[in-house]
C-alpha cells in the first residue's frame, strides 16, 4: 500500500450505498496514481508490526514508499491486524479538501482488503479517521465488498487508485497539530466482523 499527499477532493455522488463508488464510476472519489495533484510521496516508515498469516516474501516495507504503481505485487503485506507507520519528506498540512491518499493492491473494484487510517503530529498520539462499513454479512475468500458501503477506510479502491483522506474530518484535539501531520499509520482490519467501525458496526472484508 502507498501513501501520497493531495491538495483537494473530487465531489461525490450517491450510488447503491450512501458513499462514493469504485474508480472510474460517476462521482467516485478514487484518485489515479498519476494524478497531477500528488505533490509528495511517503519516504519511509518509523514502525511496522506484522500481524498473522503473512509470508516473509511480502515483508517489504520499502515498497510502501515512493510513487504508486499498477503492479499488484508491488506491496508490503501487513498480515491480519498488522500495522505500519509512514512518514513524509515534509509535514502534511490540512488544506482545502483531501490532504493525502492511501493505495492498496486489489485486482478488482470489489475484492477489497480494508484498513484503518490514523495520523499523528508527534509520533506518540495517533488519531483515527471516522469510518463506516455497511456490508451486512461476512465475505468469503472470493466474496465481494460494495465500495458504496464503505467510507473512511483505506483499501476501498483497486490497484492504481488511491482513497483520499481529509484531515478536517478529524475532531480537533490539543494533541494533534493538523497543520503539521508527520506520521500516517495504516492498521489492517481483520474482516471477520470482530472489528467495528466508528458506529460499532461489524466490518467485513
Amino acid at each position: 500500500m502507498k501513501l501520497h499527499l493531495l491538495t483537494f477532493l473530487i465531489p461525490t455522488i450517491v450510488h447503491a450505498g450512501p458513499y462514493s463508488g469504485a474508480a472510474n464510476t460517476a462521482g467516485s472519489e478514487a484518485i489515479a496514481k498519476n494524478d497531477s495533484r500528488f505533490v509528495a510521496w511517503a519516504s519511509g516508515h518509523s514502525e511496522i508490526i506484522y500481524g498473522t498469516d503473512v509470508d516473509n516474501t511480502w515483508k517489504t516495507p520499502a515498497k510502501a514508499t515512493g510513487p504508486a504503481t499498477s503492479d499488484v505485487y508491488d506491496i508490503v503485506c501487513l498480515g491480519n491486524g498488522g500495522r505500519i507507520t509512514m512518514h513524509f519528506p515534509h509535514p502534511l498540512p490540512d488544506g482545502t479538501g483531501a490532504d493525502f491518499a492511501v493505495f492498496e493492491n486489489s485486482h478488482t473494484a470489489t475484492f477489497l482488503e480494508l484498513a484503518f487510517v490514523e495520523v499523528s503530529s508527534d509520533g506518540v498520539n495517533f488519531h483515527r479517521f471516522p469510518s463506516a462499513s455497511l456490508t451486512a454479512s461476512s465475505v468469503g475468500p472470493f466474496g465481494t465488498v460494495d465500495p458504496t458501503n464503505i467510507d473512511g477506510l483505506a483499501g476501498k479502491h483497486q490497484v492504481g487508485y488511491g482513497t483520499p483522506f481529509d484531515l478536517s474530518a478529524l475532531p480537533d484535539s490539543t494533541l494533534l497539530d493538523k497543520q503539521r501531520v508527520c506520521f500516517v499509520r495504516i492498521v489492517d482490519i481483520i474482516g471477520s466482523g470482530a472489528t467495528k467501525d466508528s458506529s460499532n458496526r461489524p466490518i467485513y472484508d
